[in-house]
This record gives C-alpha cells, structure tokens and sequence, in this order.
C-alpha cells in the first residue's frame, strides 16, 4: 500500500512558560474500523502537548521524533509487532503507553475497545513501557483496528512534552506467515568504540523477497550517524549494523534501533506485506578516567588520573568527581556500570579541570580506596550553571592509600567500671613505626602527653590525664593506660596523645571517645542505643544483661550490626541492667589486623508503661436514621458504640473518656466517662438538639490516654410543616395560622404571605407564625380568600442555624364563615 505524508510547517511563538497543547481535527474517521463503532462518523484528532518548564532550570526543548510510519498489515494467527521508532534529540527519557483514542481536546473515543477487548479468542496486546515495542500475540480475526500511542518525555523527573499518535493495523487472513528476526540481546558502548553487529532474519515462506531496514536514534544524530547496510534475499536476510560512537553520543537515556523485516506478499496487485520488528537498546556510555593513582603526603592523600581525558572536549562533559571507601577494595563492575552508588562509595569532592584532588579528611589507620568518575550532562542553554539528565561514566581504575604510622593510633577506648566517682577507662595505642617518622629528622627526646575531654571529641574543656617520656624512639614501649578516678556513668570520655619529637608537637592522635549506652524505657520494654566516634570501625554489637538482676553476672542476648536493641517481654516496674561489646577493626595494611573490643559504661532502667494504647473507632446513631417522625422528648438521643481496642492493638486499657461538642469544628470538652473497657456503649439523653460532635479515647492500666478516636458529627432532622387552610373568626377553634404541630429543631423562619394580587399582607420571622388573618402592613382585617405564601426555614444544625436552601411554597385558604 501507498502512505501518503502530508507536512503542515507554522511558526508560533509562546509568551511565557506554561503547558500549551498543539492539536488537528479531521471531522471523520476511516470507515470500517472495526473497533470504533461507525468510525467514519467519528473526528480523528491528533495533538502534542508542550511543557515549558523554568527554562533556567530544564533549558529548551525539542519535541520527539517518530521514524517509522503508523500502518501496518498484520495476518490472522500471526503475532504482529511494530514500534514508532521515537527518538528525542535532546537524550531526554520517553516512557510510552497505549491510551484511548480521542476526537476532541480530553473527549475520548466512545465505545473504544482495544484490539484483545474487541476480540473474543485469548489474545494479547501490549505496549513495552521502555522501548513503546507493541507486540499483538496473536490477531484472530480479520479487520481494520486504531490504537493510540503516547509518548511522554521526561527531564529530570519533570513532564516536558507528549506526543499522542493515532496507528492502523490491517489484519488479514493470508495464506501467509510472518518473517522472523532472530532475537536481540540488549547491549551498552563506551564512547569512542565501534559497535558492530550481524542481524538475521527468516521466513517460512522460503520464497518470498526479504527486505530488512533499520530506524531510531543513532541514524539521526548530528556526529557519526549509525549506518546499516542489507540486500534483500529470498527466505533469508542479513544485515550489518555499525555504528562508530564518539563522545557527543553519551547521555543518561539509552539509544533505540528498531530494525524491520518484510516480506513481499501480494494479493494480485495489492500489495499485502507482513513484517517482524525488533527493539534494540543501545546505552553509549562515558570512558573511565585513567590510571588513577593515590599517594600519602603528610596528613592528606593526594589523587591523580591521567590529564588527557578522552572525552575532555565533548558538549555535555561537566568534570570530575572523586569518590572513597574505607578499605581497599577489588571490585569488578558489570560492563554497563554507570557510576559508583550501591557499592559503599561516598563522593568527596569535585573538580571541573584539574586532573589531582587533595583529601584531607583522612585518619592514620585506616586504607582508602579511591575511584574517579567523569561527569557529564546537559547545561542550561538560559542559564549554564544550571545543568540536566546528568550521568556518570563507567568507574575508574580504583587506587589504595593510608596514612603514614607517625603518629600514635588509639585503638582501645573501653570502660572498665561504672561509678560516678570510681570510674575507669582503659585506653590503649599502636605506637608510630620509625621507618615512617623519620627518627634522623625527628631525634628524641620524645614524649606522649595523654589529653581528655568529656563528650565524643576531643575538646573544651581539655585535661592531661597522664605523661610519658622516653630518651629514645626504641623506648617507646607505652601501649596502654588505664585512666582511674573519673565519672563513667553520666558521659563519654574522648582521648587523643600528642606526640613531640625535643619539643616539638609532631601531631595528635585522632580522638577517640568511649561507647556511651543510653536506655528509653517503654511498655514492656527497654530501648537502648548507644554512641561513639572513633576513627576505626565498629562492624558488630554485643548487647548484655545481668542475669539475674543484682547478680553481677552478664549474659549475652543479642548480637546487632548497628548501634540499636530493643529488649522486650519484659515486666513493668522491674529494674534491668546492660552494657554493650562494640568490635571494630582497621583497615590499614600496616596494622596488626586486630579486632578492637571497647565496653560501655553499665546502664540500669525500669520499663514502664508511657505509651498511649490505640484509639477507638467510633459510630453515633439516633432517631433520625429511622422513616417514622418521633417528638417524644425521650427520644432525644445521640447512641455511641465503640470498638474495645483490647481486641485488636492494646492489651490493658480499662475505661474511656467520652468528649462533646455541640458544634461542628468547636472544641471538644469532657462529657463522661465509662470506667469498664468492656462496655463500649454510651447514650447522650436529656437533649434539646440532637446536632453535635463525638470523639472517645482509651484509657490503659497506667493511665495513658490514646489519640481521639475518628470524629463523628450527628445532625438534626428538623421538621416543619405549614397547613393550607384556617378560620380566624372568633370561635375559638383554628383562629391563628400556625405550623402543624410539634415543630423539631428550628430556629426561625422569614414567612411572608401575599394577596392574589401579590401585595405582601403579612410577614414574621417567628416560627410559631401566629397569624390571625390581619395585615401585618396596614393593621386591617383581610377578606376571606385564598393568599399564597413564601417561607424561607432557619434549621438548628452541627455548623450552626443554617437556612433551608429551598423556600416552603402554597396557597392559604382564609376562612370566615361559621358554616
């Protein structure tokens, strides 16, 4: 068949940021389509809607591309597939979904039905979210079906534009199969690399001309397109795909090549082809920095990596980032790895031109690993700092350093005894290595000045705890301390030992500070956790508990990962008493690979109930869920019914607090209480006005109250009602015009009654009405007759006298005559 394009070209320009949509309208349809009920009476409506964001923020916008044609054939008992080939020059994220067609601006298509609703057999049609691949598996019955396509382009998170594509599908019953593509598997490139593959496809039909064409986003690039050569052949076709990438092809969203195979079937001169179209995703992503390499100078560590960056000059390159882990590490990323998230690094610093970065924020101790990325994305056409759809490229080579050993290295921090005034600490070191402090530029004598603050560092205020001299490096044979007299049980206590070399300060150990334990107590149980700063790591926790209490004897009761325990199942009003094992390690290759074991200070709390229980769930009920009208006074009650939370998600509450407020939004005060959980029923008598608002809470054993429970508000059901007839002549009987008694909560009226000629003869805002057939405007006695009246109701409500918003309209019969 013939596609004819027609291309409509207008220039418009939008005077402000905003969502704008672009639209056409054909008054009908095709005739025949099979899924759109009389089709050709029904408008064909195409639009793309435009987002213009801050362009500051999200730059400019090209709208997407669609590279494959909206027709195609498909065959009964064949699966069909087909794919729009959308490629957005900008590298922005397109997510497709199949939608109902529309025939007007937000006016759908009535009566659509997608292809499988149309059909009765066990068919399938579905749309890859990712690729927009559509696969039909398998038609079944001949016909003309319409789809629509939608395209959404994503930046950052933000919608910035649609585009909605109308497709036909021509389903026919050949004597013909379909050709097929031999699968594709997903594939990613570094930039600067040739991506070469071999495509094959098959039919059937060993006789039938093959012809394989390839479309999307790498054939349309700007700088080295994709080329794709292939010869049409009798049953069997191959075609070669090549695409030479440079560094202008690397951007965070993946490339789509849809590649086509048709065979060339006819019905006499109809041309009647089927196809087979597959999705391939291609990621272009950004080379690696090179030879990195990382060196310890003094206190900092000093990262470096090659100068002539392979990709330095592309468009869209932002810079360098540099990226450390505790340990060295000897990972192997996946070959599509984009960045260093997941694997335990932390990015440390940034840098849009050098090729060296300075870390400073480094312990003796520890073995860093390091790895650099190369940073890229879109900068703002508006506002160039500004940048979007950034990506990482694939990780560097990692690099490994520590610390030089010249100065001393706490390694134990561990409380030994708990007291207020008795306590002590137990404080113990790795001592520096001569070879790394260069004992010829540093000669002795050397001395260890032990310093200590209270908290987690070292601070103010700072005392000395202890002193040390030696004449000579190989006298340095110090390695712990045990520091008496100091109060263990209201804080931690942070060291460090400064080091001198004759009389001068060579530096201070990284502060180290105790493990502190603290306890929440809570119903039934005691929450600990505890904290520290130390420059080694502490990988694992052992929570202790003396067994019994009193006993001075400690059981482990748990091992933990991370600094938190909760210890439950236990009694209220006991005492419990623990203290944690912290064990911890360095990394540096220099040290001894010892584990470090550091104890908290003992920590005694009694676990009591502080916990509100769970509210309960709460329903009113009273007369005026009934159809019969009751004005007995008795009858004026509001009926509360709750749920007993001892039932679901509390264990002691005992009572409840009711509250009440006559008003809906008011404040609530104390109605009652019930003082039995078990009795979840309360009645509200005694009232003039049914309208008003209830919430009930729960009271457990220790008297914790709960939460309000939801809020029910009850209104009235006012009743009022106007006879059409009375006889003001003196008789004592039906003299006075008044509502048919009792009334039911209602506040006021505005009645006004008027002649036949529509003069106003009487008006009252009295409820009660009370006319006696005079004119309240001249004071004159009215003529017998038939008035008619308009009465407005005020009603009592939750929210306050409300009027009714429909009026009371009739005709009054004024009677005069005794007979």
């Amino acid at each position: 068949f013939t596609i004819q394009e027609n291309r409509y070209i207008s220039i418009h320009q939008y005077n402000a940021a905003g969502t704008y949509t672009i639209y056409m309208q054909d008054p009908n349809r095709v005739d025949g389509i099979d899924n759109i009920e009389g089709s050709v009476n029904v408008p064909f409506y195409l639009e793309s809607v435009l987002c213009f964001p801050d362009e500051l923020l999200y730059g400019y916008n090209s709208s997407v591309q669609l590279t494959n044609p909206p027709i195609d054939f498909a065959n009964v008992g064949q699966i069909f597939t087909h794919n729009p080939g959308a490629f957005d020059p900008d590298g922005d994220v397109l997510r497709y979904s199949l939608q109902v067609p529309l025939q007007a601006p937000g006016l759908n298509v009535p009566g659509y039905e997608y292809p499988d609703e149309y059909t009765s057999c066990d068919d399938t049609f579905t749309i890859d979210s990712l690729t927009g691949q559509i696969v039909w598996e398998t038609p079944c019955v001949p016909g003309i079906f319409v789809i629509r396509i939608l395209i959404e382009e994503f930046r950052d998170g933000q919608c910035v534009g649609k585009v909605s594509r109308d497709m036909q599908i021509e389903v026919l019953d050949n004597n013909n199969n379909a050709p097929n593509i031999e699968p594709l598997n997903d594939t990613c490139i570094i930039a600067g690399q040739s991506l070469n593959l071999f495509i094959t496809a098959t039919d059937p039909d060993v006789t039938q001309t093959l012809t394989m064409t390839a479309t999307g986003g790498p054939f349309v690039v700007d700088e080295s397109p994709a080329d794709f050569a292939s010869t049409p052949s009798t049953g069997f076709v191959d075609g070669f795909f090549e695409w030479n990438t440079v560094c202008n092809h690397i951007r965070k969203e993946f490339y789509t090549v849809i590649f086509k195979v048709e065979d060339d079937y006819s019905v006499g001169f109809s041309e009647e082809p089927l196809t087979d179209q597959e999705a391939l995703i291609i990621y272009v992503i950004a080379p690696p920095p090179e030879n990195v390499a990382a060196e310890a100078q003094g206190n900092s560590i000093l990262v470096t990596w090659d100068s002539l960056y392979s990709c330095y000059g592309a468009d869209n390159f932002l810079g360098f980032s540099i990226w450390r882990k505790v340990g060295c590490d000897s990972l192997e990323f996946d070959e599509c790895q984009r960045g260093l998230t997941g694997f335990g690094y932390d990015s440390i610093g940034f840098t849009d031109t050098l090729h060296r970065y300075r870390d400073f924020s480094v312990v003796h101790g520890q073995i860093y690993s390091y790895r650099v990325l190369a940073e890229f994305g879109v900068r703002s056409e508006a506002a160039p700092i500004f940048t979007y759809n950034e990506v990482q490229s694939f990780p560097s080579n990692n690099a490994c350093a520590e610390l030089k050993r010249d100065l001393p290295i706490i390694n134990h921090v561990s409380v030994r005894n708990t007291d207020t005034e008795n306590g002590s600490i137990f404080l113990g070191w790795y001592n520096p290595v001569a070879d790394d402090l260069d004992t010829l530029q540093n000669p002795g004598p050397y001395t260890y000045t032990i310093l200590r603050s209270p908290g987690f560092t070292v601070g103010t205020p700072v005392e000395t705890v202890a002193f040390f001299e030696y004449t000579n490096f190989t006298d340095i044979i110090d390695t712990f301390l045990i520091d008496t007299l100091i109060n263990t049980v209201d804080g931690p206590w942070a060291y460090t030992i400064r080091f001198e070399s004759n009389g001068n300060v060579l530096g201070d150990a990284e502060d180290a500070s105790s493990v502190f334990l603290s306890s929440n107590p809570a119903d039934n149980r005691i929450q600990l956790s505890w904290n520290f700063d130390v420059p080694w790591e502490n990988f694992s926790y052992v929570v202790y508990k003396e067994t019994p209490t009193g006993s001075d004897v400690f059981d482990s009761i748990a091992t933990v990962a991370e600094p938190f325990y909760v210890d439950s199942n236990l009694a209220n009003g006991a005492t419990y008493c623990y203290y944690v094992t912290a064990f911890g390690q360095y990394t540096a290759e220099s040290l001894p690979n010892d584990t470090l074991i550091n104890l908290s200070q003992r920590i005694c709390d009694v676990p009591v109930d502080l916990e509100a229980p769970c509210p309960p769930d709460l329903t009113v009920s009273n007369i005026c869920e009934e159809d019969a009208v009751s004005f007995d006074p008795a009858d004026l009650k509001n009926d509360l019914l709750w749920t007993n939370p001892n039932n679901s998600c509390a264990d002691d509450v005992i009572g409840y607090y009711i509250y009440y407020s006559p008003m809906q939004g008011g404040s609530f005060s104390l109605l009652d209480s019930v003082n039995f959980a078990d009795d979840t029923t309360y009645q509200h008598t005694n009232l003039e006005s049914l309208a008003g608002c209830y919430a009930v809470t729960a009271i457990d054993s220790f008297y914790n109250e709960s939460a309000f429970s939801n809020t029910v508000c009850v209104d009235n059901c006012s009743d009022y009602n106007l006879p059409n007839v009375f006889t003001p002549n003196n008789d004592g009987a039906n003299d006075l015009y008044t509502p048919i008694l009792p009334i039911r909560f209602i506040d006021g009226v505005d009645m006004k009654i008027f002649n036949r000629w529509g003069a106003l003869v009487f008006e009252t805002s009295d409820p009660m009405l009370n006319w006696d057939g005079t004119s309240s405007v001249t004071g004159s006695t009215l003529e017998e007759g038939v008035y008619y009246y308009v009465c407005y109701v005020f009603e009592v409500t939750v929210t306050g006298v409300q009027k009714v918003e429909e009026p009371l309209k009739g005709y009054i019969h004024l009677i005069r005559s005794q007979e």
